[in-house]
């Protein structure tokens, strides 16, 4: 027995140890004696207490080892555990954070394409006002053509009769029309130059020189004028003095206070004439009469040209009375043209300012949309870079996650297989030490002679220590001691042996609730063992979860599921793990048919291969590269780069559609796409469309759902939605100029915009919202909407013109000492007047004028120019005196040196232009002595449109002047 024990040790050298104490036994028992007293037997029990303690010691020392080694273990594998969970929250926040911008992208689309279409709506509007503004220009010009035609001609009429025929030259009516004289400008001629011109200026108004008898004349009109002061008629013109003359408006004698009533046209030539054929045109006359028949032939409405007409015939009939009536109607029809023509331009000034600010409204409008398309360009543009950088760290992070399930599962592997050969090793020490425990027993007995029996017997069979194939009754200690107890056999324990141990993780045997029996671990419960059968119960599976879960297995990015249970394996230990359930729903440990050859290579030398992919110890799938999930039931989804992605991925379908788990296909959202364009014209309205849509319809185009746009559609198998459409395939510039890897386009030179919808403006850089210095770019046309003071294609500054069109000294020194005209050089307008030290008009020695220029390549030529005989009389009295609405002063004419005798204005229009920017200037302190009225507060932009007098009559009382810009657009 004492030998069959020695036999069952399991490491070599306790047996050798043992064997040694065996051969002290034999000696001991041999040479035993009464002298000996047992100390050969101490002997024996020292050498097993050495072999005993350095079992223990071994124990410890492994223990401390493998508390060490698996202490990295689960260093190490927590390290790659939090890799893994780090890395899949990292994956699932990049999938959430790619499907927050896609909504972004798609919501920002959305509102992009709203503003795009409102901005369609405003510019409609623009080009309604712009059109309708044209028309109205169009219009208004040929009406005041018309009346500027009509206005000459029964003006030159006027003239023509009061100055021609003796019968009216001396009338009433007639000496009015002369004193307000259309006199001609003189021919240009030349003076002498500047400085001669000014010295001999000053001669003639040198009261002690050669203008000693000017000076006298002057001095001797200033006291006369103080009594004119308010004299309706300071001119005094003769045949006018005296409102209580007989002589009717004519010529001819009538009775005194007597009103003659006002006829039409058509009652003067109605009325029967007595005295027709009574007067008999002189050759001059005739002559005249062929010229008034010649402007009676003028092309003009008849309410200007049938007077003209009548009167003609009236003349060449002798009809001296009729023509007198004729005339006061030609008068009359002249005032109400005048009238006419002033309110037809005042109150196309006052649309054209309204307009104005429509439009500017309207560009506000336009540049909203145009600030807030941009500030969403500018989100859809990060948000789409940002899915680029979403897809580049989504690789990133599956290259480092599948790294750490790959270095977790080799260090699991190899740790379960360095504690399986620690366990191994552990049960021999433990065998040992229970043998020892019997060796020193069965010495103690041989010695004694006395057999331990006082061990616990099986509760059931009633055998000691449950029968000697379960244990021994041994001696617990060294003599006297009498304690006893059962020392269990392999596969058994408790106090009587009475029960069976259960197999386990590793090749050893386990109590019933010892960590590792049944395969069970601090994680997992794979089974129960029956100590009294010492068989394992596996768990089926029914509603117990993988592992202890926290919500997600982070290797698959899914749910925990509820797993297939377990089963034995050659151990019989619930050392098998069932896969989670295939495709088909069964639990058939196939991994689908999808799984991929696994190899376990924790022992080189014995490798486990798993050539399905089922690795049976963990229960896990090992899926082929293409599909994903617990049992390899998915189908992973192409990306751009060339790799799968699982569709709880931000890199499946380069983050731009829907992977399908059946089919690893794509469906891409608009507007991406996978090579084959499904057309960017989604969501693009003609004004026909958007103005018959209805909200729903409209909705749909937008979002491209619906009959109307709808664009989603399913990649062939390999494609990933990679390709992005241009917006309105890029309009004008065309499909091809779409850059599909990020849908922008290229525009053609003069377009620009997402989907090249905009224009440029002439002189803009490209994409500009300016034009030049005054302007902004209506991009939807590429016309420039300008701003007060700028006008032209540009929106160049409108200013006077420099250079040779433009005479800032221009020479009047002489000019104006008789009276007559002085007049800007032709095609220029007044912008300065100069007076010199005397204080009569002719004073007035010298001036500014100039064109008018938008930038330097547009030059305003005069459009239309007139005389205006208002002047007469407005100058007569303090008060302003003006040229028409959009006219500018371009020469004055004088009959005398007081300002009363300040009579015309030369006044010109220039062609397609109108006022701006108008304003008063004070020349009450610059004209009190020598001085020169200027008129801009803003240098270089204004012409003269009127001068102001005082009370005064001599050329002290020019207080100021009127003035105003110009811009082109009539």
């Amino acid at each position: 027995m004492f030998m069959s024990m020695i036999d069952k040790m399991k490491t070599g050298k306790i047996r050798g140890a043992a064997l040694f104490a065996a051969r002290s036994a034999e000696d001991t028992f041999d040479n035993m004696g009464e002298s000996a007293g047992g100390s050969g037997l101490d002997v024996i029990f020292k050498k097993l207490k050495e072999l005993e303690t350095e079992i223990t010691d071994a124990q410890e020392s492994e223990r401390a080892r493998m508390d060490a080694y698996n202490s990295q273990c689960n260093d190490e594998i927590q390290k790659q555990s939090d890799i893994i969970t780090l890395t899949t929250k990292t994956r699932t926040d990049l999938k959430r954070q790619t499907g927050e911008s896609n909504v972004l992208i798609k919501d920002n689309r959305r509102t992009w394409r709203l503003s795009r279409n409102q901005e369609d709506i405003t510019h409609k509007a623009v080009i309604d006002l712009q059109s309708a503004r044209e028309e109205s220009r169009m219009a208004v010009r040929a009406m005041v053509d018309e009346r500027n035609k009509a206005i000459d001609v029964m003006q030159t009429a006027l003239f023509l009769v009061c100055e021609r025929f003796a019968r009216f030259k001396n009338g009433k009516t007639c000496l009015k029309v002369k004193s307000q004289p259309d006199v001609a400008e003189p021919r240009r001629f030349d003076t002498n130059p500047l400085e001669e011109a000014e010295q001999q200026d000053k001669d003639n108004h040198d009261a002690n020189g050669l203008g000693a008898n000017w000076a006298e004349i002057w001095a001797a009109k200033k006291l006369k004028d103080q009594d004119l002061e308010n004299n309706p008629e300071p001119e005094a013109i003769p045949g006018l003095e005296d409102d209580s003359t007989e002589t009717d408006e004519l010529g001819d004698d009538a009775e005194p206070d007597k009103a003659k009533a006002k006829e039409t046209l058509a009652q003067v030539m109605a009325d029967d004439d007595p005295n027709a054929g009574d007067w008999k045109l002189s050759s001059k006359e005739k002559r005249a009469h062929k010229k008034l028949a010649t402007l009676a032939s003028t092309e003009m409405p008849d309410k200007y040209k049938l007077p003209l007409v009548e009167l003609t015939e009236s003349i060449q009939m002798g009809s001296e009375a009729r023509s007198r009536s004729i005339v006061e109607i030609l008068m009359d029809v002249l005032r109400v043209t005048q009238e006419d023509l002033s309110k037809i331009k005042t109150d196309h000034t006052i649309r054209l300012n309204t307009d104005y600010d429509t439009s500017w409204d309207l560009k506000d409008t336009l540049n909203s949309q145009r600030i807030s398309q941009d500030e969403m360009r500018v989100i859809m543009e990060a948000n789409r870079n940002n899915i680029l950088n979403y897809n580049d760290e989504g690789e990133k992070v599956r290259v480092d996650q599948d790294a750490a399930i790959a270095a977790k599962h080799t260090t699991e592997d190899n740790c379960n297989l360095e504690n399986e050969e620690y366990g191994v090793e552990e049960s021999w020490r433990l065998e040992d030490l229970e043998n020892l425990k019997k060796l020193k027993s069965i010495l103690r007995m041989l010695y004694y002679k006395k057999k331990p029996l006082n061990c616990p017997h099986h509760p059931d069979t009633k055998a000691k220590c449950s029968g000697m194939d379960r244990g021994w009754c041994v001696y617990s200690d060294l003599y006297p001691d009498n304690a006893q107890k059962c020392s269990c056999n392999v596969g058994f324990y408790g106090d009587a042996c009475q029960y069976t141990m259960c197999p386990g993780i590793a090749k050893n045997l386990y109590e019933h609730d010892a960590p590792g029996v049944c395969s069970n671990t601090n994680v997992e419960t794979r089974g129960s063992c029956n100590k009294n059968t010492g068989l394992c119960t596996c768990y089926d599976g029914e509603g117990v979860l993988r592992g202890q879960s926290t919500g997600v297995n982070p290797e698959f990015n899914l749910p925990d599921q509820v797993n297939g249970g377990y089963y034995h394996g050659p151990k019989r230990a619930c050392d098998f793990k069932n896969s989670p359930p295939s495709k088909n729903g069964l639990i058939d440990n196939k991994c689908s048919d999808n799984g991929d050859i696994y190899i376990n290579n924790a022992d080189p030398n014995h490798p486990i291969t798993y050539s399905d992919g089922y690795d049976k110890i963990r229960g896990m799938c090992h899926c082929k590269y293409e599909t994903w999930g617990p049992a390899c039931e998915f189908k992973k989804c192409p990306h751009s780069n060339g790799n799968l992605y699982p569709s709880t991925s931000s890199n499946s379908c380069n983050g731009h559609g829907a992977c399908s788990d059946d089919t690893g296909r794509c469906t891409c959202e608009m507007p991406f796409h996978c090579g084959q364009s499904c057309g960017g014209n989604a969501g693009m309205m003609t004004d026909e469309e958007r103005e018959g849509a209805s909200n729903e319809q409209l909705q749909e185009l937008i979002e491209g759902t619906g009959d109307s746009g709808a664009c989603s559609h399913t990649c062939p198998a390999g494609q990933s939605c990679a390709f992005e459409d241009c917006p309105e395939d890029c309009r004008a510039s065309g499909k091809s100029s779409c850059n599909t890897q990020n849908g922008q386009c290229s525009c053609t030179p003069g377009t620009s915009g997402h989907a090249c919808e905009f224009f440029d403006c002439p002189g803009s850089d490209p994409g500009s919202n300016l034009c030049g210095s005054g302007g902004e770019c209506n991009r939807n046309d590429g016309v420039c909407i300008c701003r007060i003071g700028y006008s032209g294609p540009k929106c160049e500054k409108t200013q006077r013109c420099t250079g040779k069109l433009d005479s800032p000294y221009m020479n009047w020194w002489t000019i104006w000492d008789k009276p007559g005209w002085i007049t800007c050089t032709s095609g220029q307008l007044m912008y300065k007047l100069k007076r010199s030290l005397c204080d009569a008009l002719s004073c007035i020695n010298s001036g500014a004028c100039a064109a008018g220029c938008e930038g330097t390549d547009h030059v305003f030529q005069l459009r239309h120019c007139y005389h205006d005989l208002r002047w007469y009389n407005s100058f007569d009295s303090a008060g302003w005196s003006k040229c028409l609405d959009d006219y500018y002063v371009a020469g004055l004419y004088r009959s005398g040196e007081s300002l009363y005798e300040l009579q015309m204005a030369k006044c010109c229009s220039l062609m397609d232009a109108r006022w701006v920017n108008c304003d008063e200037a004070n020349w009450n302190s610059i004209f009190a002595g020598p001085g020169t009225g200027t008129i801009d507060k803003k240098p270089n932009i204004a012409f003269i449109t009127g001068l102001k007098r005082g009370v005064e009559h001599t050329i002290k009382g020019i207080d100021g002047a009127s003035y105003c810009g110009f811009v082109r657009g009539y």
